[in-house]
């Protein structure tokens, strides 16, 4: 990266010293801050939700570039399916599939569809992505997705995505 284009970056995010012992999430409080300053809006236009943010059109890039969280989104756009399901459905190894589920949560991708008890007692979760379709446009070099918000996933869960965004 060039000096200039350094400087503009520094100027642009006010540099900020973060220590060694900074929690991740404390990190991500600040870089959603910043993004909060942006002006980038999320529209809602025949069915269809246009994501302009560089931040949430990195994190749904990210998590359908990698092949096990794609795999694990696949598995559960139609029906909801519980965290076994998914990794038996998948034949992804259980770490590795429980790693990717979580961060997929985290990431508000996949959502909680509901709870169902098993064997009277023991209540397990069921998950469904938030979205059917994504498509990603690039037009002179500015990237925008294209989401179609999944119409089986739950009310409450749809709008606790939507203030993330």
């Amino acid at each position: 990266m060039k000096d200039n284009e350094t400087k503009s970056l520094n100027h642009e995010f006010e540099t900020m010293s973060i220590s060694n012992s900074i929690d991740s999430r404390e990190f991500n409080s600040m870089r959603d801050k910043v993004y909060a300053t942006k002006n980038y809006q999320t529209t809602f236009k025949d069915g269809w939700l246009e994501i302009t943010d560089p931040y949430i059109i990195d994190l749904i890039m990210k998590n359908y570039g990698d092949p096990f969280s794609r795999k694990i989104l696949l598995c559960v756009t139609d029906a909801p399916k519980t965290v076994m399901d998914i990794l038996l459905a998948c034949a992804i190894p259980q770490t590795t599939g429980y790693r990717k589920i979580l961060k997929l949560i985290d990431d508000q991708l996949l959502i909680p569809f509901d709870t169902i008890s098993k064997s009277g007692r023991k209540r397990t979760s069921r998950y469904i992505t938030t979205f059917t379709d994504v498509q990603i446009k690039i037009i002179d070099k500015v990237i925008t997705i294209i989401a179609r918000p999944n119409s089986n996933a739950n009310l409450e869960s749809q709008i606790s995505f939507l203030k993330h965004l």
